[in-house]
């Protein structure tokens, strides 16, 4: 589902930190690092698949979504 929506630029960095938190979920004092890791993704998936993204990542002066709070990225956001 994350795959389908995050755009093809981003799927290398999704894959990479990925494949890092499948390592690390096998201990099980790091697994809901994983299930953190999906939610943050799926919803970095959401931003970077609607085209008002780059934009508003221009407005607030940020290289990547990284560098922005949710609430500049999503509309009405945390509601």
């Amino acid at each position: 589902m994350i795959l389908g929506l995050l755009p093809d630029q981003h799927h290398a960095q999704f894959l990479r930190k990925y494949a890092i938190a499948i390592e690390q979920a096998r201990r099980p004092e790091q697994y809901r690092m994983l299930q953190a890791l999906l939610q943050l993704w799926r919803l970095r998936a959401v931003a970077y698949s609607d085209p008002a993204c780059a934009s508003r990542l221009g407005s607030a002066g940020a290289a990547t979504a990284d560098d922005v709070p949710a609430e500049r990225l999503f509309p009405g956001w945390p509601g």
